[in-house]
């Protein structure tokens, strides 16, 4: 871990932190996941959180206590809110409305709590697109549009808050009504390593991937 303190020209743009679902391919909740020791969620907080100008998880409904219980030393640290979904177990676009509605900032980076490597260079330039008359600013890589390590308007708010309300709980429903710009993998290579930014764990085995590149 490098990064402990903001930086002098953070995005403008929320950290909007996905906590995830119960983590069955890891074996358990990826929030609360240690490597050597120390909390994965805290190497995140560390390396992103001061190159944003508010940082808020987003958790599942009930899961604000847990998470206060475990981990708030270090949320304190890096002055974290913790928001709940309104509703249970609907997944990651339940997640996303609740940070839209909460963030105070015009646009929320989403990423999730098992995305250890994020880069800075890449998130500023990604941010660069996060202009008047776009809504959702993605990278598209080999063909596939990732919902995650993505910027997303606040104007997104309705739009989202429509497909949840038709149960359209996938990312991707709320696309078609709102302005994107995806991002080819060609140009994101031109500012960093894409595969170590998007990079998120899902199996135990991914932690010898994640150990080699961020470790």
């Amino acid at each position: 871990m490098k990064r402990n303190s903001a930086v002098q020209n953070p995005i403008k743009a929320t950290l909007l932190l996905l906590a995830g679902g119960r983590g069955v391919r890891m074996g358990g909740s990826k929030l609360y996941l240690e490597i050597d020791g120390t909390l994965l969620i805290e190497r995140i907080l560390c390396e992103t959180a001061p190159i944003f100008m508010e940082t808020i998880l987003l958790v599942s409904r009930g899961g604000k206590a847990e998470a206060v219980e475990k981990l708030g030393l270090i949320l304190n640290k890096y002055n974290v809110r913790i928001v709940e979904d309104s509703k249970e177990a609907t997944g990651p676009l339940e997640g996303l409305c609740a940070g839209l509605e909460n963030m105070t900032q015009s646009w929320g980076f989403l990423v999730g709590c098992d995305m250890p490597s994020v880069q800075e260079n890449l998130a500023r330039f990604m941010s660069t697109f996060c202009t008047k008359g776009t809504d959702v600013i993605a990278g598209e890589l080999n063909g596939y549009i990732e919902p995650l390590h993505a910027f997303y308007s606040k104007n997104c708010t309705a739009a989202v808050q429509k497909s949840l309300k038709n149960k359209q709980h996938k990312m991707k429903f709320f696309y078609r009504d709102i302005n994107l710009i995806a991002i080819k993998k060609e140009l994101l290579q031109t500012q960093g390593d894409v595969k170590k930014s998007f990079f998120n764990l899902n199996y135990p085995k991914d932690l010898i991937q994640m150990k080699k590149m961020v470790l």
